[in-house]
């Protein structure tokens, strides 16, 4: 597949990671033998728990997305296997606490400082990536169907 400039949709911020056992999560499909899974704060017929803190694009389970390691470089496709994290609580959305401004101590990438997650990994995937640390700084990319880039979904 060419990807043109205009056919993925980027974000850049944070990722940290939590565990989910085999079968776990809000798709069932998570599996700690997998190194592509991620979750991600807005899955149709789930939650939104981005609340307008990214504007980041709906997806659904086992949807595809770019993980893009310190926010540069080649991407990684990861699938979508829950839902996470709460980037801000809302009316669609009961997790909590909310953390668009959590604090990336200790970020591999060097940036640390504030900045919303935009979706977290799970401890084999952040494994793949970063050893042992718990949050980090990337991009995440979404194709887009069309030459201006929308949203698959809307």
């Amino acid at each position: 597949m060419v990807l043109r400039p205009d056919s993925l949709r980027r974000w850049q911020q944070r990722w940290a990671s939590f565990n989910c056992p085999n079968g776990a999560g809000a798709c069932g499909t998570c599996s700690t033998s997998s190194n592509s899974q991620g979750a991600w704060a807005h899955v149709i017929n789930h939650q939104d728990c981005d609340n307008g803190c990214t504007g980041q694009c709906k997806l659904k389970c086992g949807d595809p997305f770019l993980f893009f390691k310190c926010g540069s470089g080649s991407g990684t496709i990861l699938h979508v296997v829950d839902i996470g994290p709460c980037e801000r609580s809302g009316g669609n959305c009961t997790c909590n606490p909310a953390v668009c401004g959590r604090v990336c101590s200790g970020d591999p990438c060097g940036s640390g400082g504030h900045a919303p997650r935009l979706m977290d990994l799970t401890a084999p995937t952040m494994a793949r990536f970063f050893g042992g640390a718990g949050c980090g700084s990337c991009t995440v990319g979404v194709y887009c169907p069309c030459t201006n880039c929308t949203c698959p979904y809307g």
